[in-house]
């Protein structure tokens, strides 16, 4: 009885993560096309409107509230949310929610800047 139990336990742990990260790798995943559109939008020829291009990304970013703006950085840094969490000493459950919103944000003062 308790083996069958732990046994559903760890299946349900197991799918639950695996849900998880194909929902997380499908946000990136979208995330990074979206940049990519805007990118390829304005394709920087020159160094200047490389130049420009960042300075108005680093204008986008610091008008990102905290801890919005470090769980987004340390998320295109290639940190997981736990690690994320750790650093920033936010429940894990939070780090999620967190970069979605930053994203959001992020893209709006990006392409109003723009």
């Amino acid at each position: 009885m308790l083996r069958a139990w732990l046994l559903r336990v760890t299946a349900n742990v197991a799918r639950n993560l695996l849900r998880t990260r194909r929902r997380t790798a499908a946000r990136d995943e979208a995330f990074a096309m979206e940049m990519s559109r805007t990118a390829a939008a304005v394709v920087p020829d020159d160094d200047l409107a490389r130049q420009a291009a960042i300075a108005k990304a680093q204008r986008a970013l610091s008008k990102l509230k905290e801890p919005l703006r470090s769980c987004l950085m340390l998320r295109n840094e290639g940190l997981s949310y736990r690690e994320i969490a750790a650093a920033l000493s936010i429940k894990e459950s939070s780090v999620g929610s967190l970069v979605a919103r930053a994203r959001t944000r992020f893209m709006k003062i990006y392409t109003r800047n723009g």
